[in-house]
């Protein structure tokens, strides 16, 4: 990855950063330039809560291609 795009990435990755909709306050993690709800194109940054409820979670043993030396690593969904 490259130095400039790690950068970019910081405030969604590590600060739990998302954007929700000006036009029907659907909230996207990680933020998107295109609403997924109603497509609008205007949207307020938010912090999201450093808690949750973990919904599903699974195990990655066999990653894709470039991440190899990481597995087995978890992936989640909280709410």
């Amino acid at each position: 990855m490259f130095p400039p795009k790690i950068w970019r990435e910081f405030p969604q990755r590590y600060r739990l950063e998302a954007s929700q909709c000006q036009k029907c306050n659907k909230i996207a993690f990680p933020p998107r330039l295109v609403c997924p709800g109603c497509g609008g194109r205007k949207f307020n940054a938010m912090k999201l809560a450093r808690q949750g409820r973990l919904v599903h979670f699974t195990i990655i043993h066999t990653p894709p291609a470039g991440f190899e030396d990481q597995s087995p690593y978890a992936v989640g969904i909280v709410e």
